[in-house]
Order: structure tokens, then sequence, then C-alpha cells
């Protein structure tokens, strides 16, 4: 079962956007145990992310398909112990109908994130990620303070726009 905790104190709108986004992952088949955010620095969860998501492997390319799997884990290894980013976390989907197998899940400041995305290394382990799986994707990710920030600018948005009735 999905939960979604956090202390919003003003800012009921990031509550909301929680349990749509619990709701959403659930439909795509994520089961997500938690949705963390925090507006006022109680269990702040600081930072950004990149999601680096993949579908199914090609076929007659498994084996390939783990030397990659192992180089992106060695590599986002070294690039914490340099310090380079917070943290990373795999995750490998139970089949579930859906184009995502699995996904990294690389933490850190957005100005590292932004130089780890547009270094050759990087540009590198995704052009072979492409060659032997389905679905590569890339896009960044708000968790803590960020979600909060970016909740804040949708909340502001919201309000200029005639809702429906």
């Amino acid at each position: 079962m999905s939960r979604c905790c956090m202390s919003v104190n003003d800012r009921p709108s990031v509550a909301m956007y929680c349990t749509v986004l619990t709701l959403l992952f659930s439909i795509v088949g994520l089961n997500v145990t938690s949705c963390s955010a925090n507006i006022k620095g109680v269990n702040a969860m600081v930072g950004e992310a990149l999601f680096v998501g993949w579908g199914q492997v090609v076929r007659g390319r498994e084996q390939f398909a783990l030397q990659v799997f192992q180089e992106a884990v060695s590599y986002y290894g070294k690039l914490q112990e340099e310090g380079q980013i917070e943290r990373f976390e795999a995750y490998l989907l139970d089949p579930h109908g859906g184009d995502l197998g699995g996904f990294f899940l690389i933490h850190g400041e957005r100005s590292s994130l932004d130089a780890v995305r547009s270094s050759a290394e990087f540009q590198r382990l995704l052009v072979r990620a492409g060659s032997v799986i389905d679905n590569l994707g890339l896009v960044g990710a708000y968790s803590g303070d960020a979600l909060g920030e970016q909740m804040a600018l949708f909340g502001e948005m919201a309000q200029e726009l005639p809702q429906a009735t």
C-alpha cells in the first residue's frame, strides 16, 4: 500500500501533488512506499535527482546489457565517492505490462547533476545503454525542498488560471 507523508504547513498543494504522484506511479506499476516533502525544514530531503529509466533488454544482447548495467553502477559509485552526486539507487520492476522495466535515481544538487549529465562519460554510458535496452529515458526529478519550490511555482500559476466548474 502506498503512503504519502510530509510536513507541509502552509502549502497543501504539495500534499495534493504527492498523492497524485503516488497514484500515477501505481498506474504504471510502481509501488511507491513513501513520498516525502517538507517546506519548513523538518525531516528535509534536500536536492534534486536524475531519473534514468529503461524498458526491456533487446533480445540477443542480454550479456552486454548486464555488462552495461554493471558499468553504470560502477560509474555512479565513483561519482558518489568523488562527491559529484549525493547517492544513487537502482530499481528493477516486476513485470506489469508497461514500458518501464527499471530505473536509477541519481540524487544531488542541480549544478552537480547538470555537470554529470553533460559529461562525455555519462553521454557515452547512455549511448551504450541505448544499444542494449528499449525505451531509455532521462528526466530531471525533484524531492524535498526542490519539490516544494516546484509545487510553489505550480501553485502560483494555478492561481492565475480560471478553474473549471
